[in-house]
């Protein structure tokens, strides 16, 4: 029943309901509703599970302890998401070169009108 619990767990951490759930994971409802009413697990079906959340950790599926997601793909998102706020910024200094480019060729053609 542990399994299942924390399946449940993992449903509500990332706001699935359990079609959702079963339709990612590609299992029939039927078998999720006998997996709640104690219906063991296959070996299959872990791997199913596996293979639609790559993330999930598999210890922490069967026992509960640890966290729920691999610690590695915590580390790529926030390494992902700094190569995007640096890409980010990077951008930001093009426009306000850009901003300036433009804002002195208008002032040098004012001039010239002049």
């Amino acid at each position: 029943m542990l399994i299942i619990k924390n399946i449940l767990e993992f449903e509500n951490e990332l706001r699935l309901n359990d079609a959702q759930f079963t339709n990612k994971v590609g299992i029939s409802a039927q078998t999720f509703s006998h997996w709640k009413k104690g219906a063991s697990f296959s070996v299959f079906h872990i791997t199913k599970i596996k293979e639609a959340y790559k993330n999930l950790d598999l210890n922490w599926l069967f026992t509960g302890e640890g966290n729920k997601f691999l610690q590695s793909d915590n580390i790529i998102v926030l390494e992902k998401n700094r190569s995007l706020t640096e890409k980010n910024s990077d951008q930001q200094k093009q426009i306000e070169i850009l901003e300036y480019t433009i804002r002195t060729q208008r002032e040098l053609i004012d001039q010239l009108k002049k």
